[in-house]
C-alpha cells in the first residue's frame, strides 16, 4: 500500500521526504529522487547542504531551522536554477524531526511571471499614452492659439469683408479645440485624475449654460430645441463646469446624429429623490447591438450621411465617467434605426442653497479696467504677436520676448505688472524664467500667468508650485484674459 501511495504521489509530481532532528534525510519517495537527481540510497543519511546547490540551500535550510525551532508548519517557494523548476515546500515539524512535501509549481510561477510582465507592459504603455496625450495637446493647442487670437482681432476691428471666412475659421478652430479637449479629458477622467469642485447648484443654471455651448451647432443644423426645466427646486451637489460638460455633450451628440431640421428636447424633474435629466431626439437612432457598448471609448453609433461635426467617439465615455463621479447613472434607449434616442441622467437631489448677494459682484463688474504693462513670452512668433496685439488694442502696454534671456532683459529695463509666460521655451523653460523674474529688483510682486498647451491637472499643479498665480491653456480667450487682468 505504501508503494502504491509512493507511485501515485510521484506520478503527480508531489514529493514526500522526512528528516531527523539533525536535518538528515530518513525517507524520500520516488518524486524526491527525481527532484534531487540522485537515487534514494545516495540521499538517505545526508543533509540538504550535501545534496543540493548552494543557492537552493540558502532558500531552504533557514526555513527548516525556523520550523524546527518554532514547532509550527512553514510554507515557502524554492527555485532550482539547475533544472529551471519552482517547488512549493510545506514543512511539518514534529519531535522526531520534520516532514517535507514538495509540490511542483513551475507552471503556476511562469504564469504569474507572465501576468506580471503583461501588467508591467500595460502600465508602461499607459504612461507612454499619458505622455503622448500631454505632448499632443501641447502641440495642437500651440498653433490653435494664434489662429483664434487672430480671428478675435479681425472681429474686434470690425472687418466685415471676410465675415464668412471668419465664421468658417471659428467653427473649425472650435471643432479642433473640442477634439483636443476630449482626447485629454477622457484620459484624465478614466484614470480618476480629474479633480471635481463640488458645490450646490441648480440644474436650471447648468442646463442653461450647456444650451449656450450647443446653440451654434443646433442653429447651424436648423434643429428645434424644446426645453422643460423649472428655474428652481432641482438642486444637486456637483462640479458645475463638469455637469455643464455632461449636458452639452448630450445635446451636441443629439444634434450631430439628427438630420437637419430635427426635433431635440431636454427636460428635468425630481423623481423619488433624484434629479432626472432627459435629452431626446428624433434622429437616426441606435442599433440594438450598439446600446451595451455606447459609453465605451471610441464607440460610435451609425453615422449620419453628412457626418455632421465629426468626432472621435469620446463624448459619451466622458459623460458616463463624469456622471458616475457625481454618484449618478446615465442610460440610453432607442427603438432602433430612424426612431431617435433618449439619454437619461440621474443624479442625487439635495436641498438648494440661497443665492449669494450680487451687489458686491455687480460693483466689481462695473469698475473701470486699468491698463497694465504686460510682458508676453512665447517662442511661437505668431502666438506672441497675436496675443500682444489683442492686449494692446484693449489699452495695455505690451512687450514681447521669444525666450528667457530676452524676457529678463526687457523686464529689467521696463518692469511689467503682469507676465504671460509660455512653459515650453528654449534656453530656459517657463518655470525657471518665472523664478528668475521674481528675483529681479522691484519684480517680487509681478503677477505670473502660465499660457501653455500643457493642460493636465499635474501641469496646473506644477505651475502653482513654481509660483505662477494662474494657469491658462491655449488657445486663450481674450475676454477671459481681460477679466483676469482686471481682477
Amino acid at each position: 500500500m505504501l508503494d502504491d501511495l509512493n507511485r501515485t504521489l510521484g506520478a503527480v509530481g508531489v514529493g514526500i521526504a522526512a528528516l531527523d532532528t539533525e536535518l538528515r534525510y530518513v525517507f524520500v519517495n520516488d518524486a524526491v529522487e527525481a527532484i534531487v537527481g540522485k537515487p534514494r540510497d545516495d540521499i538517505i543519511g545526508r543533509t540538504p547542504e550535501e545534496l543540493v546547490p548552494p543557492d537552493v540551500v540558502e532558500q531552504t535550510v533557514p526555513h527548516l531551522r525556523r520550523a524546527m525551532a518554532t514547532g509550527k508548519p512553514v510554507r515557502h517557494d524554492v527555485y532550482d536554477p539547475q533544472v529551471e523548476r519552482w517547488y512549493e515546500h510545506r514543512l511539518y515539524p514534529s519531535p522526531a524531526g520534520i516532514a517535507i512535501v514538495f509540490i511542483d509549481i513551475t507552471d503556476r510561477k511562469f504564469a504569474e511571471h507572465e501576468q506580471q510582465r503583461l501588467l508591467d507592459a500595460a502600465e508602461s504603455a499607459n504612461r507612454a499614452k499619458d505622455e503622448f496625450f500631454a505632448i499632443l495637446g501641447h502641440e495642437l493647442r500651440n498653433p490653435l492659439s494664434p489662429i483664434l487670437t487672430a480671428l478675435q482681432l479681425m472681429k474686434q476691428r470690425g472687418d466685415r469683408s471676410t465675415i464668412r471666412e471668419q465664421t468658417v475659421i471659428e467653427r473649425q478652430v472650435n471643432q479642433l479645440t473640442r477634439l483636443v479637449d476630449d482626447l485629454l479629458d477622457v484620459s484624465r477622467i478614466a484614470r480618476g485624475k480629474v479633480e471635481l469642485k463640488p458645490e450646490i447648484v441648480e440644474v436650471f443654471s447648468v442646463i442653461s449654460s450647456a444650451i449656450e455651448v450647443a446653440t451654434p451647432l443646433l442653429e447651424s443644423r436648423a434643429h428645434t430645441l424644446t426645453v422643460h426645466v423649472p428655474r428652481t427646486g432641482l438642486a444637486v451637489e456637483g462640479d458645475a463646469g463638469r455637469l455643464r460638460q455632461v449636458v452639452s455633450n448630450l445635446l451636441t451628440n443629439a444634434a450631430k446624429y439628427t438630420p437637419p431640421g430635427g426635433q431635440i428636447s431636454i427636460s428635468a424633474e425630481n423623481e423619488e429623490g433624484q434629479v432626472v435629466i432627459r435629452v431626446g431626439d428624433n434622429g437616426i437612432g441606435l442599433m440594438p447591438d450598439v446600446l451595451p457598448h455606447l459609453f465605451d471609448m471610441f464607440v460610435q453609433g451609425r453615422r449620419a450621411v453628412d457626418r455632421a461635426e465629426g468626432g472621435l467617439g469620446l463624448g459619451l465615455s466622458i459623460v458616463h465617467n463624469l456622471v458616475e463621479r457625481h454618484g449618478g447613472t446615465v442610460t440610453v434607449h432607442s427603438d432602433g434605426p430612424d426612431t431617435g434616442s433618449e439619454f437619461v441622467v440621474r443624479l442625487p437631489a439635495c436641498e438648494p442653497e440661497r443665492a449669494p448677494a450680487l451687489a458686491e459682484e455687480a460693483q466689481v463688474a462695473g469698475a473701470p479696467k486699468n491698463a497694465v504693462r504686460v510682458l508676453v513670452v512665447d517662442d511661437n512668433p505668431d502666438a506672441a504677436e497675436m496675443l500682444a496685439t489683442a492686449l494692446a488694442l484693449r489699452g495695455h502696454d505690451v512687450r514681447v520676448a521669444h525666450d528667457g534671456p530676452e524676457a529678463l532683459r526687457i523686464a529689467t529695463e521696463e518692469p511689467p505688472t503682469l507676465a504671460l509666460l509660455d512653459i515650453g521655451l528654449p534656453v530656459m523653460d517657463g518655470y525657471e524664467l518665472a523664478a528668475r523674474l521674481k528675483e529681479l529688483p522691484g519684480l517680487d510682486g509681478v503677477r505670473l500667468v502660465a499660457v501653455t498647451g500643457y493642460g493636465q491637472e499635474s501641469d496646473k499643479r506644477r505651475s502653482l508650485e513654481a509660483g505662477f498665480h494662474e494657469h491658462l491653456v491655449k488657445p486663450v480667450d481674450i475676454d477671459l484674459l481681460e477679466e483676469l487682468i482686471s481682477g
